[in-house]
């Protein structure tokens, strides 16, 4: 939902935030995306039930529909227990640090979160370029499928500040800025941003390339490559965990007191009914298209059958069914696996919960 309705509103602030101005050929990259976009769902919508009976399989213990409304939530939270049980004695424990890179650090937060409810203990968090939870806590998907109407709430409380976490990032690191962050946000890199230094002039003109384009054309690469490769390349620069380890070797970057060069701050947290998070309402003209497809193909099944038949006295209904069934495999499945295959390449992080050594 994040990549459907808010990320390229967030990319353009995050580079006018950094001082910079909008061009006007930045302006007219927006638009024409409605394939991009609906490739984009229906890839979406498949890899997640693709992903869920995996997951599923491979989880004993966890019940199936769980994980069909919660994804890997309920997973997290049983390897969490297997090293801090909820029978654990609290008092005689050390200091245990939890952490997570990505996809990872989201989990990172949450697990700091749902600890601090329900055992009554914060745990301090170092999430690392990781993708934002304030809103995706709330409700987890607009779009129809496994998790559409669900949320965590139960478990954490995304309406308030949590001091013990705190996220680090590169201010254009694109999958940090999908959702905002809880607790503590510090900023690294920024003082490379406009020198010759790498990680400055090296990567502003990627940067600079995806600045107006849509989430899905950022992420999707069926159609056009152009705003797929600056994205990759300004990834390699913003978002890896190697890249960042090599910065945080050099104090100017990182300070004994956990300070960054672009200073920290503390994230806004959006209250009720607060309108930063995805409403789900900007994606109409796909479930128009997806309409428009399903009575298509309704009439291919239904209507040509009834014409052969009528015209010739004889049924056709098995060879045209078989007909659209080959069609459908040779042009719709692999546009919708492709989908899938890029979103998870390029959707993956780790995440760990384990003490100080």
């Amino acid at each position: 939902d994040w990549i459907l309705d808010r990320m390229e509103s967030r990319v353009k602030q995050a580079w006018v935030d950094e001082g910079y101005s909008l061009t006007a050929e930045m302006k007219a990259r927006s638009g024409g995306d409605l394939k991009t976009r609906c490739a984009l769902r229906a890839g979406t919508t498949a890899f997640t039930h693709m992903h869920n009976e995996e997951l599923a399989a491979s989880a004993p213990g966890i019940s199936k529909e769980d994980i069909k409304k919660y994804g890997y939530w309920p997973l997290t939270k049983h390897m969490v227990r297997q090293v801090l049980p909820s029978d654990r004695d609290m008092a005689a424990e050390g200091p245990i640090y939890i952490s997570g890179h990505s996809q990872g650090g989201a989990r990172a937060s949450l697990v700091s979160m749902w600890l601090e409810k329900e055992d009554g203990k914060k745990y301090r968090t170092y999430a690392l370029s990781p993708v934002g939870c304030q809103c995706f806590a709330r409700k987890l998907s607009f779009l129809p499928g496994s998790s559409n109407g669900h949320n965590y709430l139960e478990d954490v409380d995304p309406y308030v500040n949590h001091d013990q976490i705190v996220a680090y990032l590169h201010p254009f690191d694109f999958y940090a800025l999908m959702d905002y962050q809880v607790g503590t946000v510090c900023k690294y890199g920024t003082s490379r941003l406009g020198t010759d230094m790498e990680g400055g002039s090296d990567l502003m003109p990627w940067v600079e390339a995806t600045i107006g384009y849509t989430g899905p054309e950022l992420m999707v690469d069926m159609f056009d490559t152009t705003a797929p490769d600056a994205f990759s390349k300004t990834r390699m620069w913003t978002h890896s965990i190697l890249w960042m380890n090599a910065l945080f070797a050099n104090e100017t970057m990182l300070d004994a007191n956990g300070v960054t060069d672009g200073g920290c701050h503390q994230e806004v947290v959006i209250p009720h009914g607060g309108s930063l998070c995805p409403d789900g309402n900007s994606d109409k003209e796909c479930n128009a298209l997806f309409l428009g497809v399903g009575v298509f193909i309704f009439c291919l099944i239904v209507g040509i059958p009834v014409c052969c038949c009528a015209c010739t006295h004889t049924c056709c209904f098995r060879k045209s069914n078989k007909d659209n069934k080959t069609m459908f495999e040779r042009t719709v499945r692999p546009a919708a696996v492709r989908t899938a295959r890029t979103i998870r390449e390029k959707t993956m992080g780790e995440s760990r919960v384990a003490p100080e050594a």
